[in-house]
């Protein structure tokens, strides 16, 4: 009889230990799969970041990125894979 309830115990400690096990494999999947996802959105930023002008694209007006407002103030028009930025002067003119 005890070597009975000794296996039981043995089998409850072995289904615990894999459960135990079958979770923390679960959450390493998930924070390597949330870290990869956050890599990609940073990596969209940066690429975003990149495609800020550096002037407008009808006059010499330089686009300063640390003015505040200057994102709202400008203009983006997509011309296929071309993007122009015209600057609050120019975009006046239209």
């Amino acid at each position: 009889m005890k070597n009975k309830n000794s296996r039981k115990n043995q089998k409850k400690s072995e289904k615990k230990r894999l459960k135990r096990a079958n979770k923390s494999k679960q959450k390493r999947l998930s924070e390597e799969k949330h870290r990869i996802d956050s890599q990609k959105k940073l990596d969209g930023l940066t690429n975003l970041l990149r495609m800020l002008p550096k002037k407008c694209s009808f006059c010499p007006e330089p686009f300063d990125q640390n003015q505040p407002g200057a994102l709202d103030d400008w203009q983006a028009t997509f011309r296929g894979a071309e993007i122009l930025y015209r600057c609050p002067k120019c975009n006046e003119n239209v």
